[in-house]
């Protein structure tokens, strides 16, 4: 399995204690491995799940959704989603050229930020 991505780190971060204490561990999504691993196709799988750390990372830094709406809204991404506490933020693009074509917009408009395009196997 391989596929294109783009994962952003915008310029300030995000402390994992300040929301995870605003998050019931007991609420975490526990099925999306669970199905992601039986699936014959894992995007959908991914894309049926959640963050539940997101919600409480947002009030901390609202720059995420600014990261997660540039990479929703370049050409080719079909997921994005923050990765695990934050504020890095992943898109799964179609290919290559997009998620490049991704990082290359996102970077110019925001060059403080951390854009990297890579492929995921």
């Amino acid at each position: 399995m391989c596929c294109s991505c783009t994962i952003i780190l915008p310029a300030s971060g995000c402390v994992t204690p300040s929301h995870t204490q605003k998050t019931n561990a007991n609420q975490l999504n526990k099925n999306l491995l669970l199905s992601a691993r039986a699936a014959v196709d894992w995007l959908p799988a991914i894309a049926a799940g959640r963050n539940d750390l997101e919600p409480p990372a947002l009030s901390i830094q609202p720059v995420i959704a600014e990261v997660l709406t540039r990479l929703r809204e370049s050409g080719g991404c079909q997921l994005a989603r923050m990765s695990g506490s934050g504020a890095t933020c992943f898109g799964l693009f179609s290919d290559k050229a997009s998620a490049e074509n991704a990082e290359r917009a996102i970077r110019a408009l925001r060059p403080y930020w951390w854009v990297v395009a890579t492929t995921l196997s």
